[in-house]
């Protein structure tokens, strides 16, 4: 079984159920499910979670998962011009200095960060969170969809 790194799911909701279940059955007969929770409360600050791999009843893995918010950079909850401030700020020294916040990229918040959803943090990512907050003035109720 290829085990995955990151499970990443982009919300543009701050409420997130605390238990998802869904199934998969095979020709051979065996049921695989995924459980996703939080092991004590739907809100967690910290908003990890993870995903139980169950094979035919018994657990084959146990995958932590990280939800936040698509376009926020900073973990404060919100995509806002910060955010895009940030990546920027955060290319612009990751390119002068390899050192510089070195599990970033790896992390909820740089996952997050990846705004356009291509795998890369780019200076791109930063672009497209100033586009969706500068369409929010003409329109409040515009989606990353609607970009």
């Amino acid at each position: 079984m290829k085990k995955l790194k990151i499970i990443k799911i982009l919300s543009s909701v701050s409420v997130i159920s605390a238990a998802v279940i869904a199934g998969l059955s095979s020709a051979g007969g065996s049921f695989m499910s995924l459980k996703v929770s939080s092991p004590t409360a739907i809100n967690r600050p910290d908003m990890k979670y993870t995903v139980n791999i169950n094979i035919d009843g018994e657990i084959a893995d146990i995958v932590p998962i990280g939800i936040g918010i698509r376009g926020d950079a900073d973990g404060d909850g919100e995509a806002t011009i910060r955010d895009a401030a940030y990546i920027a700020r955060y290319r612009a020294n990751a390119s002068a200095n390899p050192d510089y916040l070195p599990d970033f990229e790896v992390s909820l918040n740089g996952h997050m960060a990846d705004a356009n959803a291509d795998g890369k943090l780019s200076i791109r990512d930063a672009a497209i969170i100033a586009r969706l907050i500068a369409a929010k003035y003409s329109n409040p109720d515009i989606t990353w969809d609607d970009l």
